[in-house]
């Protein structure tokens, strides 16, 4: 991911779902009840706000740092609410850089040129009793 880039595309969104040990799961996919962002600045920082599928409870997360140190909130029916503190880890998934696209393209046009290169021709019989090759 690039510096400055931003978490805040209907796909990242969509793709939330976090599972509580209590078997509530969070989804980020509602966009009246959910909302989620974040930054990959020189310090990535993170803000969810989920709610479960009947609307009853949410999880709101803040992280953020060089450590990605947050905190994770429950709010639960009847104003209980659960607070964990907690460190969460990332892995940056390497996209395709632009000489290694350039290369694939490359060898599949030698490739391209190898096999033409190669094509049969056309054979010519003779026709016997004529004398002519064809």
């Amino acid at each position: 991911m690039q510096p400055g880039a931003t978490f805040n595309s209907d796909l990242f969104r969509n793709s939330i779902s976090i599972s509580s040990p209590e078997g509530i799961t969070y989804r980020g996919d509602d966009r009246d009840w959910s909302d989620a962002y974040g930054s990959f600045t020189p310090n990535p920082n993170i803000f969810m706000a989920l709610i479960d599928s009947s609307h009853s409870i949410t999880l709101d997360v803040f992280a953020n740092g060089p450590t990605f140190e947050g905190d994770l909130y429950e709010f639960f029916p009847g104003g209980s609410t659960v607070t964990e503190h907690g460190w969460w880890t990332y892995q940056a998934i390497p996209e395709p850089s632009t000489a290694l696209i350039l290369l694939v393209g490359a060898i599949i046009l030698i490739l391209k040129a190898c096999r033409q290169t190669k094509k049969p021709q056309p054979r010519r019989a003779a026709i016997e009793g004529s004398g002519t090759i064809w």
